[in-house]
């Protein structure tokens, strides 16, 4: 660990101005806050100045990056053991003296026994890689370290510090407001993000009931509040409301362009021997064009900031390339919640002929075609994240998904053919689920060994602003409640029905009373996992290539009545990579006995990939079939 000399100096590092932000602990490393830099550049733009400061940098280069690393894992933050570090410093609790570590998935299901979930800590629930005596270390020395930042910055005389609030970082902007007022006494404390959103910004004000450390509360998309604020705060009108409820930015072309120099220098600064890889965020739309028609059931976005917007191709592209030219060597992260599907037609043959390739990340449905995921890969992407979210009929009708197994299936063959990555995962734990549900996908997933697998495995959160918490009677849901953990995170004082994001809840579900089944889908995907890279330096293949005027099948899954190589006719060939409607042939009956396809809906649906000429040409020729004979 590295040793903390309690002075902070970083005076060398931000300018003085009308405003000060603070990126807290525990926002991730490995990214700058994208939301903090639109507020900067907004203020830029109208004549202030904003700095930023990364008091996560500060943190990790204090207590040593993975120390910082284990606090940021999606899974464990359901403990809330980051917001749990400052709460002695926030509001005097106690310190973690009789704390022990739990699975966090046993609070989810607070009736099963944590026996019972080991099986599942490999992809869903990570036991805590820190010893209770380095939480307690870490905890006594976080006192000094916020009095230190917090002299810090007072030395700059901000007359006006805020924080931002997403991950884990409501008690650490507590924590640092409270010695800042104590140094600085008529500074000006505002706080924002996502954990402001909606009645979470009374959750937010309950925790200093009296206005003591915060001043003021931005709620929702704040670029127009936020300048309304400062030329208040210059003609020394401040607004009387503590919440300031934001606006919708429709016009998202109008936002300027955003720079991350103060990120970058401070992470080379402060962590310079540390040699963290980071990404640059982006964003091209707000909202969720299919949310508006129809919401997952699971999605946690709020409603007040569905509307979906998004940029003109041709912003997007001059934003890209500037950022291309700035930050060369990293990687692009778009942060959307979803692409607009214009942009097939529009952006992406932009940057398909652009000078510079980027390599982007972004997030899609899964219901694309093979033109679609074609037209990714000549664009430059390498990776996309999609909402598969499982291969069980069953289960995406109850999630109101609008996918199914076949175009989710479609999509892992695609991008194998295409040459893209894809980030994915299974979801499991839903209220009216039933075994068979589970069951099917056992039975599909060692056919799918050759696509690639599911980075995880989780069970459904009860999130605020998702229809099990909105509309609870409609599925059945009942008894909703804060995870217990907010209850050791925060003070008495604390409202945690309006501070919390997550929830657990009563519902009937038969995967949690067969935790057997969902422990054999875990391992199933374990095995799967470990048959791709790192774990795996020899891919498995289930591959049609052409040989003279026939074709051969690579098949390396190693599954009963499967060949590793077949020589197939063209018809052969066809049903190995082409869905079917009639399924009742005896070409049908020969992919299925050998494991080629399987019948989803009453529907064949084709597991074999090929390079994406060949795979288009069959399917053209099924298409033209098909209108031929209409």
């Amino acid at each position: 660990m590295v040793e903390f000399d309690y002075t902070i100096d970083v005076r060398s590092l931000l300018r003085e101005g009308q405003a000060l932000i603070i990126v807290p602990p525990f926002a991730p490393l490995d990214q700058p806050s994208l939301g903090v830099h639109v507020l900067q550049a907004c203020a830029r733009e109208a004549g202030y100045h904003v700095s930023v400061l990364y008091a996560n940098i500060l943190l990790a280069a204090t207590i040593g990056v993975s120390n910082y690393a284990a606090f940021n894992e999606p899974v464990r933050t359901l403990r809330f053991v980051g917001e749990r570090l400052f709460g002695h410093s926030a509001y005097g609790l106690s310190l973690f003296d009789n704390w022990t570590p739990t699975l966090s998935l046993s609070m989810l299901l607070e009736q099963a026994p944590v026996e019972q979930l080991e099986a599942l800590s490999d992809t869903s629930a990570e036991t805590w890689p820190l010893t209770a005596d380095t939480l307690k270390q870490l905890e006594t020395m976080i006192p000094s370290w916020v009095a230190a930042v917090a002299s810090a910055v007072t030395q700059l005389a901000f007359p006006v510090i805020g924080c931002t609030s997403a991950f884990e970082q409501t008690n650490a902007s507590i924590a640092l407001f409270k010695q800042i007022k104590h140094r600085q006494p008529g500074v000006i404390t505002i706080i924002g993000g996502a954990n402001c959103a909606g009645e979470m910004a009374q959750g937010i004000a309950s925790l200093d009931p009296k206005g003591e450390c915060i001043d003021y509360i931005f709620s929702d998309e704040s670029e127009a509040t936020f300048l309304r604020f400062l030329r208040a705060f210059s003609s020394a009108q401040l607004a009387a409301d503590r919440i300031i409820r934001g606006e919708l930015c429709r016009e998202l072309d109008t936002l300027p362009a955003l720079d991350f120099g103060e990120y970058s220098e401070q992470l080379d600064y402060y962590l310079a021997d540390e040699q963290v890889s980071f990404w640059i965020p982006y964003e091209t739309s707000r909202g969720c064009w299919w949310g508006q028609k129809r919401k997952c059931a699971f999605c946690g976005l709020n409603e007040a900031n569905m509307q979906f917007r998004y940029k003109s191709p041709e912003q997007v592209l001059d934003d890209l390339n500037r950022l291309a030219q700035t930050y060369p060597s990293h990687k692009i992260k778009v942060v959307d919640n979803i692409m607009p599907f214009t942009y097939f037609r529009t952006l992406l043959p932009m940057l398909a002929n652009g000078r510079d390739r980027l390599e982007m990340d972004w997030s899609l449905r899964s219901s694309l075609s093979l033109d679609n995921v074609l037209a990714l890969k000549e664009a430059g992407f390498s990776i996309i994240n999609v909402g598969i979210e499982s291969l069980s009929s069953g289960l995406l009708r109850l999630m109101n998904k609008g996918a199914s197994v076949r175009q989710n299936i479609n999509l892992l063959r695609y991008v194998q053919s295409v040459g893209i990555a894809v980030d994915w995962r299974i979801l499991w734990g839903f209220p009216g689920d039933t075994v068979d549900m589970y069951e099917q996908m056992l039975d599909l997933l060692p056919l799918m060994h050759h696509l690639r697998p599911p980075s995880s495995l989780y069970h459904l959160h009860i999130l605020r602003f998702n229809s099990y918490f909105e509309r609870p009677e409609a599925y059945g849901v009942h008894n909703i409640r804060p995870l217990p953990s907010y209850a050791a995170a925060f003070p008495p004082q604390a409202d945690i029905e309006k501070l919390a994001t997550h929830f657990v809840a009563d519902y009937e579900c038969a995967s949690h009373q067969h935790l057997d089944v969902i422990e054999a889908l875990a391992q199933e995907i374990t095995a799967w996992q470990k048959r791709w890279p790192p774990d795996s330096d020899a891919l498995t293949l289930l591959h049609v290539i052409p040989s003279g005027d026939r074709y051969l099948l690579f098949d390396t899954r190693g599954l009963p009545e499967t060949q590793p190589i077949q020589l197939l006719d063209r018809e052969q060939a066809s049903v190995a990579l082409t869905a079917r409607l009639d399924v009742e042939t005896p070409e049908i009956a020969w992919a299925l006995k050998h494991r080629l396809g399987v019948v989803v809906d009453d529907r064949y649906v084709p597991l074999a990939t090929a390079d994406p000429e060949l795979l288009q040409a069959f399917e053209d020729d099924v298409r033209h079939n098909r209108r031929d004979n209409s």
